[in-house]
């Protein structure tokens, strides 16, 4: 069936189409009329013999007609390969009466009407005095990329279920000497790891043109006509082969007159990328991974490009690994009983893929349903204001950062019970005069020193134990050695040093606090003192 390509009239649009020119995987071979298998070209286009200078020839053949032994043989003996073989500029300037044209593209007679050059017989019309030859094919230069799906960490962890993207980009650098005529892009897909009946083809681009195949197509046949500025079209075909899990895409440049691939060196439908994005192309495709694949299977791809009749040059290789397994988590072990009614809970997890996002906690209140206590939280811990007389059980449910989810438990992992609690040591903080220096370093120990001085300014004694406690301590610092955390007088939470003394009006205590702060940044506290013998 034959295919319907656009004509534009200056500048190259979409035009999506369904009827077939060539078969998938095969391109019209110009030279014969015949199809030709994938990776092959018509026509040979390198040079037969040698093509050193300044000896172009080999010994004994006249440069004009071949003459050896004083009749003439087949060109091809000399060096010519044939009619519309190329050759080098080298040899071209080494012929006398021949030079390179203008544009590079051509070996032609410096006189046009060859009038100063013998001809014998038949072979006049084959005397490379009075014929151009073309010069050996200008290279198109082909840098490209490959860019898949964006997962979590240097091992691009992806959900079991994510579809897996590719993009494959190349390009005809601005330094090149030719535009490309045929780029052939190959993705070889691992059929072990992927789901090949989940394929689907994305957009297909070139400079300022956008091909989109149907939904869900796994073949595409289409082309574009670029205008009368280039008089040429583009045929794109498009296929996956379900049985190789190999991914073809193979752009021709036709001439709309012949309908065969262009035989001009300067016409090609990717030209240096001089204007970006004129020499740029693209494809793009998605599949998905087959079900069942363990955590931490890897899923390489990598694919090739064909510029013309360059060698094959590789992409890098994207890798995707997969992570099926959510986390698993646990709230740490608790007394069995608690003296105050706030108290810390701790949780941690584990994650053999992508780590965990966060932690979700749950409460029971004497023996109810399990509430959500902690939603979505970063930290490892949190304070929990309960009631004297209640028993409180705790889980904790962890997300992964593809999204894998802890199953819900119906069981506590962690459980205590809040008692009496004895009365809470005294804030005493009006009656003192709290004085901070300034933080010194201690090279040895690579700590933070700071001394407080408690002064008691009232008119009676501030009877001990003492302790000075650090409320809101910024996160980048933490106390060396605490005499403990408060939970009992609110806030809860903070560290304390306790100091054994009484203090008399007028007298003074001195406290040196040290602190490990690695990010060296500005450490700040509020202090609160505490006196008595009741809890802290």
């Amino acid at each position: 069936m034959a295919m319907k390509i656009l004509r534009l009239a200056a500048t190259p649009v979409l035009l999506v189409l369904h009827a077939m020119l060539m078969s998938a995987g095969a391109h019209a071979d110009t030279c014969s009329g015949s199809v030709l298998s994938e990776g092959s070209s018509c026509g040979d286009k390198t040079p037969i013999g040698p093509a050193a200078c300044p000896d172009p020839f080999p010994a004994g053949c006249d440069a004009f007609f071949g003459e050896k032994g004083g009749g003439f043989i087949d060109l091809l003996e000399c060096g010519w390969g044939g009619l519309g073989s190329p050759i080098s500029p080298c040899r071209c300037e080494s012929l006398p009466g021949m030079k390179v044209s203008s544009n590079g593209n051509w070996c032609m007679p410096e006189k046009p009407d060859c009038s100063d050059h013998a001809t014998v017989g038949a072979l006049s019309a084959i005397d490379p005095h009075c014929r151009k030859w073309p010069i050996t094919p200008k290279k198109a230069v082909d840098p490209n990329d490959k860019l898949g799906t964006l997962g979590v960490s240097d091992q691009e962890f992806i959900g079991a279920g994510a579809p897996l993207n590719y993009a494959i980009h190349f390009e005809n650098l601005a330094t090149a000497t030719a535009p490309a005529q045929i780029v052939v892009v190959t993705d070889q897909l691992d059929a072990q790891r992927l789901d090949l009946a989940t394929f689907q083809l994305g957009p297909i681009t070139f400079g300022a043109v956008t091909l989109v195949p149907q939904p869900g197509a796994q073949a595409f046949a289409g082309g574009v006509d670029l205008g009368l500025e280039q008089d040429l079209q583009v045929v794109v075909n498009a296929a996956l082969d379900r049985s190789t899990g190999l991914v073809t895409w193979r752009f021709t440049s036709i001439d709309p007159a012949t309908g065969q691939l262009t035989d001009d060196p300067d016409a090609g439908f990717l030209p240096p990328n001089v204007n970006a994005p004129a020499g740029e192309g693209s494809v793009v495709f998605t599949v998905m991974p087959k079900s069942g694949l363990a955590t931490g299977t890897a899923i390489r791809n990598q694919a090739q490009v064909i510029f013309d009749t360059n060698a094959p040059i590789a992409t890098p290789t994207w890798l995707n690994t997969v992570d099926r397994d959510p986390p698993v988590t646990h709230v740490a072990a608790l007394a069995a009983v608690q003296s105050a009614t706030t108290f810390p809970v701790q949780w941690t997890g584990t994650d053999a893929g992508a780590g965990i996002r966060d932690f979700s906690v749950y409460v029971s209140d004497n023996g109810g349903p399990f509430m959500l206590w902690q939603s979505q939280s970063i930290a490892s811990s949190a304070n929990f204001a309960g009631a004297v007389g209640h028993s409180y059980g705790f889980f904790a449910l962890g997300t992964d950062l593809v999204g894998n989810a802890e199953a819900v438990k119906t069981a506590a992992e962690a459980t205590t019970q809040v008692v009496s609690a004895p009365a809470c040591a005294v804030n005493v903080s009006a009656q003192l005069q709290v004085t901070r220096s300034g933080f010194g370093y201690n090279l040895a120990t690579q700590r933070f020193t700071q001394t407080v001085t408690m002064k008691n300014v009232a008119g009676s004694t501030v009877g001990a134990p003492l302790s000075l406690a650090l409320d809101n301590l910024s996160t980048n610092a933490t106390v060396y050695a605490p005499s403990g955390m408060t939970s009992c007088a609110a806030p809860a939470g903070s560290p304390f040093i306790n100091w054994s003394g009484s203090l008399a009006p007028g007298a003074s205590a001195t406290i040196v606090l040290q602190f490990t702060n690695p990010t060296k940044a500005g450490i700040t506290y509020a202090t609160r003192v505490l006196a008595g013998s009741g809890g802290r």
